[in-house]
């Protein structure tokens, strides 16, 4: 995962400082990782757009 946050994401430096301000940016890196996965694994199953938004609301609720 740090490999595919360095290479495709291009997070090779973090653009704030301290602690807790790193944990948060790598938070939401992560976050945008895991996101382009469903994503991916949604659009291989042949799920379209608009499937794709509906499902998202419903996990969520």
């Amino acid at each position: 995962m740090i490999g595919n946050l360095k290479y495709n994401q291009k997070l090779t430096t973090f653009l704030c400082r301290g602690k807790k301000m790193v944990s948060v940016e790598l938070g939401l890196s992560c976050t945008a990782h895991n996101l382009i996965k469903i994503f991916n694994g949604l659009k291989r199953k042949g799920v379209q757009g608009e499937e794709i938004g509906l499902i998202m609301r419903l996990k969520a609720a």
